[in-house]
């Protein structure tokens, strides 16, 4: 009264569960957005009844190529190329009436404002707000999961045409030796089938010797860590035996990878080599022994050919000694001439079978090589006067006399080659000349004449047996064609 209250009356509310819930409801629309503009994947808000978009994050941008002004408002089929437009409206259709399971995904492909077509995965779901209904769709760009998993592929793929393309076999281990795992480009040369042996121990699959062999190996392979080989035999499925060689390796998981590669014809060829090892040196004792039997025959044959021979000589020069008509005196000089060509014919291949039967021994010792060459020189003198050649020796200042070696040999080589050389001179002169090799040390003896020569494409038969090689005007003279191969053998 009179201007002043006297009492107020009013209600309360208690506001408190609601302000609690309102900060719950701001945190959450908080982190909603959050992970709206933070997302890796686009994210698009389409009203279900009208398909057009109402709302993109800023991935969805960066995926489209497009600002975000220009997304709202398209309608969500514009998002997908032509050829893939039905399957993308047909799944919004289901997402729109909820009759699409919001665990489910669906891949589909989006295309760009410059017209790249991006291969996604969609996952989406329908809710109500504010009495209309919204499809929200996550869209997962899957450029570069596509193209790990064509390189996955295409890298199995590459993986698997080499496995193919390799010939060994290769088995995995477990730790106490259990086959886990196999590769074989050949089944036929398995131990055993795979429905067999796998998961079980190799020890029930081998043989005894083979167990053995690779249990040891593996015992060192663990001890080591050093790959180690082995090679064992066993029976395989194809019905043969076959040779293997296995190279054990520690894997990092304690198991062991076992590559096996098939030997046996490597091991056959090998066998195969020692027997035709073992064949060729019995063939070479037997051919050893039959020249030795031929040495043995010649050797006595000529004993017993040379002294009737030399009985025939002898008697020839005493007769040749004698008052003789000249008839007469041809006739001896004739059997003279054909009894010593006939001894030096059992001579040289008394030399030859001596040589390859290896009894040709060299006798070193003490000797004037000045005189030797003087002395085989002048056995061959009469031969050369007898033809009007001159006969010469020439020694280099350098040359000494005094030397330690087989005078035997030395003569006998040159006798061959100085008589050759006089033999096949008709006119002219046949040199020796002695020198010192530059290159080797040792003495060079170069024996010269002015003979016809020898023809090009006859130079290859030099020094083989029994040939004779002259040109047609000397096709007349005598002579076995061996001295010039026993002198390439004697040097």
């Amino acid at each position: 009264m009179d201007g002043q209250i006297e009492w107020i009356a009013g209600t309360g509310i208690d506001v408190t569960g609601q302000e609690a819930n309102e900060r719950q409801l701001h945190s959450l629309l908080e982190k909603y957005t959050n992970v709206w503009e933070s997302a890796h994947d686009a994210i698009l808000l389409v009203d279900a009844e009208t398909g057009e978009i109402v709302d993109a994050n800023p991935q969805s941008e960066r995926m489209l190529g497009l600002p975000k002004d220009k997304i709202i408002g398209m309608h969500q089929s514009q998002l997908h190329p032509p050829d893939g437009r039905a399957g993308a409206v047909e799944g919004f259709r289901r997402a729109a009436e909820g009759s699409l399971p919001l665990s489910s995904a669906m891949d589909v492909v989006v295309q760009a404002s410059d017209g790249r077509r991006i291969p996604v995965e969609i996952s989406s779901g329908s809710f109500s707000l504010a009495g209309r209904r919204y499809v929200q769709g996550i869209f997962r760009d899957l450029t570069e999961h596509r193209k790990a998993d064509l390189a996955r592929r295409r890298a199995e793929e590459r993986t698997t045409k080499i496995l193919k393309a390799i010939p060994d076999l290769m088995f995995v281990l477990s730790p106490d030796g259990v086959l886990v795992d196999y590769h074989s480009s050949d089944p036929s040369r398995l131990a055993a089938s795979p429905a067999v042996f796998v998961g079980r121990h190799f020890g029930e699959i081998l043989p005894a010797p083979a167990v053995l062999v690779i249990q040891a190996a593996i015992e060192q392979v663990r001890d080591t860590g050093l790959v180690q080989a082995v090679e064992y035999v066993t029976p395989v499925m194809d019905g043969t035996v076959r040779h293997y060689e296995a190279r054990i390796a520690l894997l990092e998981e304690g198991g062991f990878l076992t590559i096996v590669r098939d030997v046996t014809d490597r091991i056959e060829a090998q066998q195969a080599l020692l027997k035709q090892a073992e064949n060729l040196k019995q063939a070479r004792i037997l051919a050893e022994q039959a020249n030795e039997a031929k040495s043995a025959f010649l050797a006595a044959m000529s004993h017993e050919i040379r002294t009737p021979l030399n009985s025939i000589l002898g008697f020839a020069g005493l007769l040749l000694d004698s008052p003789l008509s000249t008839d007469q005196r041809d006739c001896v000089e004739t059997v003279r001439f054909s009894g010593q060509a006939l001894l030096e014919l059992i001579n040289d291949i008394l030399d030859v079978s001596r040589i390859e039967a290896g009894h040709a021994s060299v006798e070193n010792s003490h000797f004037d090589l000045c005189r030797s060459v003087e002395e085989t020189l002048g056995l061959l003198a009469v031969r050369a006067e007898q033809k009007g050649l001159d006969l010469l020796a020439r020694f280099a200042p350098d040359v000494p006399c005094r030397l330690f070696g087989d005078s035997g040999h030395i003569n006998q080589v040159l006798l061959n080659l100085v008589g050759n050389a006089i033999k096949f001179t008709d006119r002219g002169f046949v040199s020796l000349e002695v020198t010192r090799d530059s290159s080797g040390g040792g003495l060079r003896f170069v024996v010269t004449d002015s003979g016809p020569g020898i023809p090009e494409d006859k130079r290859h038969l030099l020094f083989q047996k029994f040939n004779r090689l002259g040109t047609c005007a000397s096709q007349q003279h005598e002579g076995t064609g061996l001295g010039l191969h026993i002198s390439k053998r004697l040097v």
